[in-house]
């Protein structure tokens, strides 16, 4: 990211950073719970790979729906340093459609929020 510090006072320092941001999903798990009903083999709840291609049972119905394990966005983050305590808040939106559902019209994109507290040594 692109940042910008500004020294405010010999104590206070405010830093605002603005770019692109990039990750890889490397792995995870994903449980889908139904609360009325039941799968064909009886249970209420699912699990599979949460990278894939997506989850077909052993009927083939469409079960859940898996990421793609590259997303790319925009971020942006705030920090306020007195002395030597850094205070954070960011934001990041991704840009790329993250789901690998075939079967529907679903989107899926991340949004996070971060705060962070540190100290400079």
């Amino acid at each position: 990211m692109v940042s910008i510090r500004k020294n405010i006072s010999n104590n206070l320092k405010i830093t605002i950073g603005l770019g692109p941001y990039c990750s890889y999903g490397i792995g995870g798990k994903t449980k889908k719970k139904l609360h009325s009903g039941v799968y064909f083999d009886g249970s209420t709840e699912m699990m599979w790979d949460t990278f894939g291609n997506g989850t077909i049972d052993k009927n083939y119905y469409w079960i859940g729906e898996t990421l793609k394990r590259f997303d790319f966005g925009a971020g942006l983050n705030f920090d306020v340093q007195y002395n030597k305590i850094i205070f954070g808040i960011g934001f990041e939106s991704g840009i790329i459609d993250i789901i690998n559902d075939y079967y529907t019209d679903l989107n899926y994109r991340n949004v996070n929020f971060n705060f962070s507290v540190g100290y400079r040594f």
